[in-house]
């Protein structure tokens, strides 16, 4: 019902709350409509779907999809570089899609699509600072808003960080390792629960920088199951990350993730080792209710002295939400709080059968082999069967003409004659015995007529030799391969009694309310929605705007809830202009960088016929055919510098006087007005800038 009404799909991150319900809508809705993200979010958002279904297979069956349709979900997906127009076909044709750094994430998006004057600027998730190895988004530049993203007719942006306030990123990282080295130092265990491939990169990085810098030896794990293809594609992205990560590996040749601290493990059993030492463990499963992250948990949260270490409050009604509200809610400045509850939950395991399970399984698995041979031999001899009677049929089916020919046909039949019969007189030649048609070949205009069942019976025949070959080449890989031991998934209800210490630093890497606000004060949109956040976030944010005035007094502001569908309606006419011949030949334009320049007033004309394709030719006036002169109009930002050296050219003197002011011969004074208001309307009639180059004409407003 709802995968035929979408028409494209834009991804922004390559997190689970982006990515996660992709596989299963192409999968099970079968989705098929054209899906964009940059190169990136394509790669991590396949990793994070694969860690995320082997994380669930570890603790019960999963039968939605598999890894071959996650991957054939992904290769659906059309890659695309930031700042890179993509002109839309089919059902979208006029449209256009461009995506640009969003920050938070290697890759991560702020979508732009455009239609005619109008646009949209989809922007959630994003961050404008700075961080270790990615730059911020391309939302601010110079402390204003990025000219391609401004002023946008619709703009969508999400109100979740409305009500944080973030301390200073020094302030941040120094009290996430003055929390964690305590722990460290009296021989304990540390948690972090992360993500599998997109806020990763950034905190092992800041663990690697801590480790270096400090000369710690404690040992630190990242424990994932794609943990080595996560890092070994972000190598190959540095052009995506800030620009300092790839000056290092110009200069030392070295990739910025060649950790040598921070050691990557994708199996549990690698931690025995150091059971009962300090251990610092980055697991995947940043909410606590899946991966190595959950099933940790349940290990050390009964210790004491243990400490279980938050940077992501996580998703809601979740284990990590869960202990994030817990925290909130302590008393004291302290940011650790130890735990004394007790918490019921439900552990799910995947256990290798072993005794007398193991012994059955192989039992009921020998009685199903035999039970699936003895079919197939079944089937078998029913195919030997019929092909027997096929070949019966053929040869009982003769054609009447070759009876009658046999019937009153003579033929010479061939005998040995008996006193040739041995001796050296033996004769080697045979003869025919039976008398043998020979079917002669049939033509037409084209050539010989084939039978088409020879064939098919071949292709059949040459099918199966394939998928045996295949099959065998499939078991001969699977030989090579370790094979999993048999298994079952059991469910255990336990209760916990949580003794360990918990602490939240927030390296989320999202802008917080403050930035949010500044944003949207220059955003300038005309009509705002506001999504992904929870009642107190969004009417914060929607009452902030109206009372602060941080976008236009004519602006909406819309707050949907989830599953609520809106209709927005832009509220504007756009034309399509044809100017008309003799328009055209009256122009006088001039050359601007790479293109032509010139002024434009006329007539709009609309035909009956031409209205419903929002068509119109510009005609001239009457007005502008008598008195051709046209004032000069400065257009874009124009440089009195270059003015001047422009007048000495054709022989006028111009010097700089007091203020600024370009004075040429003594008599005219030019100088720069700060506002458009401030300039004479010298034209009367509306002011239209034509850009001409090879390919297109565009007009715009003067403005």
């Amino acid at each position: 019902r709802v995968a035929p009404q979408i028409d494209i799909v834009l991804f922004s991150h390559p997190t689970v709350e982006h990515v996660g319900a992709y596989t299963y809508a192409y999968t099970q809705w079968k989705l098929r409509c054209p899906a964009y993200a940059a190169y990136p979010v394509l790669s991590m958002g396949r990793l994070t779907m694969q860690d995320l279904l082997q994380s669930r297979l570890q603790t019960e069956p999963f039968d939605a999809f598999s890894i071959d349709d996650i991957n054939e979900a992904f290769d659906h997906i059309t890659s695309l570089r930031h700042r890179q127009p993509v002109h839309l076909t089919g059902k979208c044709q006029g449209i256009s899609i461009a995506a640009y750094a969003a920050g938070h994430t290697v890759g991560g998006t702020i979508w732009k699509i455009s239609k005619d004057t109008d646009s949209v600027v989809y922007a959630v998730d994003y961050n404008q600072i700075k961080e270790l190895h990615l730059n911020g988004s391309e939302l601010l530049t110079g402390g204003t808003i990025h000219d391609q993203l401004s002023r946008p007719s619709l703009l969508i942006t999400d109100t979740h960080r409305a009500l944080t306030t973030l301390p200073p990123r020094k302030q941040r990282e120094t009290l996430f390792l003055d929390t964690i080295l305590p722990t460290l130092t009296a021989g304990h265990q540390v948690l972090i629960p992360t993500d599998s491939s997109a806020r990763i990169l950034e905190l092992c990085y800041m663990v690697e920088q801590m480790w270096t810098d400090r000369k710690l030896k404690f040992p630190v794990y990242f424990l994932s199951h794609r943990s080595e293809p996560t890092f070994n594609y972000a190598k190959t992205m540095l052009e995506w990350m800030g620009p300092w990560m790839t000056e290092k590996f110009t200069q030392n040749r070295e990739s910025p993730f060649d950790l040598i601290h921070v050691k990557l493990i994708h199996r549990l059993d690698a931690l025995d080792k150091h059971a009962a030492g300090p251990l610092l463990v980055l697991a995947s499963g940043v909410s606590l209710e899946t991966g190595f992250a959950r099933t940790l948990f349940a290990r050390w949260a009964t210790q004491p002295d243990n400490l279980v270490m938050l940077y992501n409050p996580g998703p809601a009604h979740s284990l990590a939400h869960r202990l994030y509200t817990t925290w909130t809610q302590r008393s004291g400045t302290s940011p650790l709080y130890t735990l004394n509850d007790t918490i019921d939950l439900t552990l799910k395991y995947k256990v290798y059968l072993k005794g007398a399970e193991l012994a059955q399984h192989f039992e009921r698995e020998r009685r199903r082999q035999e039970q699936a041979a003895s079919e197939a031999a079944l089937q078998a001899r029913h195919k030997t069967l019929m092909e027997e009677d096929k070949s019966d049929e053929s040869d009982e089916d003769m054609d009447d003409t070759d009876i009658e020919k046999l019937l009153f046909e003579k033929y010479d039949l061939y005998v040995r004659e008996p006193t040739l019969v041995g001796g050296v007189h033996h004769s080697g030649q045979s003869f025919r015995m039976f008398p043998f048609i020979e079917r002669r070949k049939q033509f037409d205009d084209y050539g010989e007529i084939l039978d088409r069942k020879h064939f098919e019976e071949k292709s059949a025949e040459a099918t199966d030799t394939v998928a045996q070959g295949s099959s065998s080449a499939a078991a001969g890989l699977m030989a090579s391969a370790p094979v999993e031991p048999p298994f079952k998934y059991t469910t255990e209800q336990v209760s916990l009694p949580l003794q360990c210490r918990l602490a939240y630093v927030d390296f989320t890497g999202l802008a917080d309310g403050r930035s949010v606000v500044n944003i949207l004060n220059q955003w300038g949109a005309r009509k705002l929605i506001l999504v992904h956040g929870n009642t107190a976030c969004t009417d914060y944010l929607a009452q902030l705007c109206f009372a602060n005035e941080l976008i236009p007094t004519n602006a909406e502001i819309f707050t949907p809830n989830v599953g609520e569908t809106l209709t927005v309606a832009s509220g504007q006419v756009s034309l399509t202009l044809t100017l008309s011949e003799a328009l055209f030949a009256n122009l006088r334009l001039q050359p601007l960088q790479d293109y032509k320049v010139g002024r434009v007033s006329g007539l709009v004309h609309q035909s009956a016929s031409a209205r419903e394709s929002g068509r119109a030719v510009l005609e001239m006036t009457k007005a502008d055919q008598a008195h051709p002169f046209r004032p000069p109009v400065f257009i874009g930002n124009p440089r009195l510098t270059q003015l001047r050296q422009l007048l000495i050219k054709r022989g006028f003197t111009a010097d700089f006087k007091d203020g600024g002011v370009l004075v040429c011969n003594n008599s005219v004074a030019i100088r720069k007005v700060s506002k458009a208001q401030d300039m004479p309307d010298l034209l009367g009639f509306f002011r239209l800038v034509l850009v001409m180059d090879s390919t297109r004409v565009c007009i715009g407003w003067l403005i």
